[in-house]
């Protein structure tokens, strides 16, 4: 079950990395557009910025490569939804159930081991913190892709360049009609709502075992 997680974890951590790339070349494009307008204001002589990054150089191509990589992403992420959501459900279920039940066996032995005790605590420690980091993990790629949205209008407001307009529309049309999700089976959001509601609902179960038990 941890393997599944961890499987997720990585995959997804890829997929926000590349993700954190194309933010970087963006950004790069905006920083050599408002540079490029400053020597413009301040210099008399309009001297034209001397820039060696190919990105800069040829803004229209790095979009167009920027939106295919986007879009190729975005089916990823559909893929990791699709194929690891149903199992990503059966997990999360399968840990919250069997916290829940080793607690029960803990509270309703005759004599308190305090090795099972310590066994029980790390594995609920560490089964905690691969839900976060899973939900993290999705949270953060959804910020990423947020990012990346704020970033194209900024440049469509500071250039005048048709082609790279026509690149950056395409680009924002795509960023706005392939929404990217991560959610459990299509019932629950992946974000930290979620982590809430599980430590929630196993701490409610937790606390009514404590309640049959003292009485």
């Amino acid at each position: 079950m941890h393997i599944m997680l961890l499987i997720y974890i990585c995959i997804t951590r890829l997929v926000k990395r590349r993700f954190s790339m194309i933010n970087e070349i963006l950004q790069d494009i905006l920083d050599a557009y408002k540079a490029h307008n400053t020597v413009l204001e301040i210099s008399s002589m309009h001297t034209v910025v001397n820039v060696t990054s190919i990105v800069r150089q040829v803004p229209e191509n790095a979009i167009k490569h920027v939106s295919t990589i986007q879009n190729l992403l975005c089916d990823v992420c559909q893929t990791i939804d699709e194929y690891l959501s149903y199992n990503l459900l059966i997990v999360i279920t399968v840990l919250g159930c069997n916290t829940v039940f080793e607690y029960y066996s803990l509270k309703s032995a005759k004599t308190f081991d305090i090795t099972e005790f310590n066994f029980f605590i790390i594995e609920v420690a560490f089964s905690i913190l691969l839900i976060f980091l899973v939900v993290e993990v999705g949270s953060s790629t959804i910020s990423k892709i947020s990012t990346t949205t704020d970033i194209v209008p900024k440049i469509l407001n500071i250039t005048d360049d048709l082609e790279v307009r026509d690149r950056l529309f395409r680009l924002s049309t795509q960023l706005t009609l392939r929404k990217v999700r991560f959610t459990i089976s299509e019932l629950f959001k992946l974000d930290r709502s979620l982590l809430v509601a599980i430590i929630g609902s196993v701490a409610y179960f937790i606390y009514k075992i404590d309640s049959q038990v003292l009485n």
